[in-house]
């Protein structure tokens, strides 16, 4: 999973987060909510056989709500789409899992004490498991830029951004917040970082 993610974050730009970012948190952060506040309205209709409480059905529908960003590259890489159709939809199946994952841990609180339930924790749910993951994704892809520099053999630099993406996944996953997400912004900043040290290069020799 960290490899193939990684493989689609090194595709992406900051330009296209920029231009798209409101649709991408539209999509990707406001949808899966609103999703699993449906699913919480026609659980009974749903699931009639199986009697489940508030915080079940959200864990249940968070899971269900999480798009699998494997499939959708798969789909997209054998498929001639438009950028902008690419940008949005492998964008939102690579960022919601930060939005389904915050669901999913606070339904899974609920199911067990939930009297911490409170406005105040939700918000404090949502900075950790995001904030987490860019504080993390950000100096891993820090290091790994700073690595890449050590060698100009593909192989290296290959086995270098692997260690980066999977180094992100774990570290995030360990503190619980949304792996995921860690790799995008690691890869994001490798990629800025490869593009500005190509531009440099590029303007010593036109020097």
């Amino acid at each position: 999973l960290p490899l193939l993610i990684a493989a689609d974050a090194l595709k992406m730009r900051w330009e296209d987060i920029r231009r798209h970012g409101v649709s991408q948190f539209m999509t990707a952060g406001v949808n899966v909510f609103i999703a699993v506040g449906v699913g919480l309205l026609i659980n009974q209709w749903v699931l009639h056989d199986y009697p489940l409480n508030t915080a079940a059905v959200v864990v249940l529908f968070s899971m269900l709500v999480a798009t699998d960003p494997i499939t959708v590259s798969s789909i997209f890489s054998n498929v001639n789409v438009p950028h902008q159709l690419k940008v949005l939809t492998e964008g939102e199946s690579l960022f919601n899992d930060a939005s389904a994952l915050i669901a999913f841990s606070l339904g899974l609180l609920a199911l067990q004490h939930p009297e911490q339930i409170t406005g105040v924790f939700i918000a404090q749910k949502m900075f950790m498991v995001v904030g987490g993951a860019v504080v993390i994704g950000g100096s891993i892809g820090w290091l790994t830029s700073k690595l890449l520099r050590f060698s100009d053999d593909p192989f290296v630099e290959a086995t270098t951004l692997m260690l980066g993406a999977y180094s992100a996944y774990a570290a995030t996953e360990a503190f619980h917040f949304s792996g995921i997400l860690a790799i995008i912004v690691a890869m994001l900043y490798v990629r800025t970082a490869i593009a500005r040290h190509l531009d440099a290069e590029e303007k010593d020799h036109r020097n």
